[in-house]
Parts: C-alpha cells; structure tokens; sequence
C-alpha cells in the first residue's frame, strides 16, 4: 500500500473520531462536569502523539529508501525536535484553566500548556520561514 493511502485513511478516521466527539459534546453540553473537555483533550494529545510518529516514522522509512546517508541528518533532526519538545514542556507552568469549575489535573495542565507553547513556537517559525523565503525570492530575481 502506498504511503499517500495509508495517510488518507488515518486521515479519514481521525475526522470520523472528531465528528462522533463533536456530537457527542454538542448533545451531552460542555460544562466541564461531564468530563467531554477531558475527552477533547486527550483526543487532542491523541492526534498530536500520532502526527508526530507518522513524520518520524515516514521520514525515516523515505530517508532510508532513497539515500541512506541521510539518516544522520535526519537523526539530528529528530534529536533538536525533541530537545525543543524538553525544553517548552519544562518551562510550561501548567497554571489553573479559568472559568472551569473543575479544573483538570496538574499533568493536563502541564501538557496542555506544552501544546500550546509548541504551538506559538511553530507558528512563529513558519510566519519567520515564509519571510526568509520572501526575501531570498526577492533577493534572487534582481
């Protein structure tokens, strides 16, 4: 099977999952008493845990299959990822939810605050990549 059919189908179940936690929310409410917050959140970690073996797991098997010298770079890249993964969830403070009148455990807090930490940083890293490649565009077509 190719790789683009196995991605599609973990695509689709992932929205399938998605679809029945979102009815599944809207009918039971979300007052935090239910437990359906706690349910999002670790689908949420669910889905962040599989992108994140897929990348590796694919990176590697592609790396592997048309230059096996690559792998030491990739490796490396592995290893900076998940020294960046240590370093935000270790200064993620894991402070109290507002407005939750149940507020989830320490360890939610904590990761829940790495993910979002994660977030920012990507995104500040992709808007400074699209910049860079402007640029370097720009500055090659003079």
């Amino acid at each position: 099977m190719k790789y683009g059919k196995i991605a599609k189908l973990i695509m689709w179940a992932l929205l399938l999952i998605g679809l029945v936690l979102l009815i599944v929310g809207s009918t039971s409410g979300f007052d935090g008493g239910s437990g359906i917050v706690d349910m999002f959140l670790r689908y949420a970690y669910l889905c962040a845990i599989i992108a994140v073996a897929l990348v590796v797991i694919l990176g590697i098997a592609i790396a592997v299959a048309n230059n096996p010298k690559s792998l030491i770079k990739l490796l490396l890249g592995i290893i900076v990822a998940a020294a960046i993964v240590a370093v935000v969830y270790f200064t993620a403070a894991g402070n109290p939810a507002l407005n939750v009148s149940q507020q989830p455990s320490q360890a939610t807090l904590k990761l829940t605050d790495t993910l979002l930490h994660l977030t920012y940083l990507l995104g500040g890293f992709a808007i400074l990549a699209i910049l860079a490649g402007e640029v370097v565009k720009v500055t090659r077509n003079k």
